[in-house]
């Protein structure tokens, strides 16, 4: 098994809570499954400030990035294709698979969600297992496949953040393939 633990950045560097940090551990287990927790860290006032989206009997949704969202792009590193997995604190999720930057995208065939939300304020997690080998996505050697891992944070009064590994783009676009800094 190989782990990663990465702590994700808001677009522009600061964010409006100084003391929110969002960390994502990910771990590759056999090289066909990866295990991820994103981890939303900081005094419990603060993270009360977060709009957490109701839980609710997880299903397969659209759109979940409008509100609190946790998110993980990978493809492979040789092809501009990818993949974007959306989950929501509240259980819903979707997996998308796009031809290229941000066109042709489609569901991706995946039928079963292995994703949960655990925890509670002041430690909220978002934390699930994605077998990459259904995904058609295959891990020979190390650096095969680039991955993003991204968060969008709304907070009560409606204002958004955008968090990620890297922010290579000129205004937030987690679809950025520069912005997949993480290998597999």
């Amino acid at each position: 098994m190989t782990d990663w633990d990465f702590f994700l950045v808001p677009y522009g560097g600061k964010s409006v809570l100084s003391d929110l940090q969002i960390r994502v551990q990910l771990s590759l287990i056999e090289n066909r499954e990866l295990r991820f927790l994103f981890l939303f860290e900081g005094p419990t006032a603060t993270v009360q400030k977060i709009a957490w989206p109701k839980a609710a009997k997880p299903e397969r949704r659209n759109e979940l990035w409008k509100t609190t969202c946790c998110e993980l792009f990978f493809g492979p590193a040789t092809s501009t294709g990818y993949y974007e997995l959306n989950v929501s604190p509240s259980g819903d999720w979707n997996v998308y698979q796009f031809d290229d930057y941000r066109a042709g995208m489609r569901e991706a065939t995946l039928s079963l969600s292995p994703f949960k939300m655990s925890g509670t304020v002041p430690v909220p997690r978002v934390e699930g297992l994605v077998d990459l080998s259904a995904l058609n996505l295959r891990l020979e050697k190390p650096g095969d496949v680039v991955l993003g891992a991204t968060v969008v944070v709304e907070y009560q009064d409606g204002q958004k953040e955008y968090w990620a590994l890297a922010h290579k783009g000129e205004k937030p676009d987690f679809h950025l393939r520069a912005s997949f800094t993480a290998f597999l």
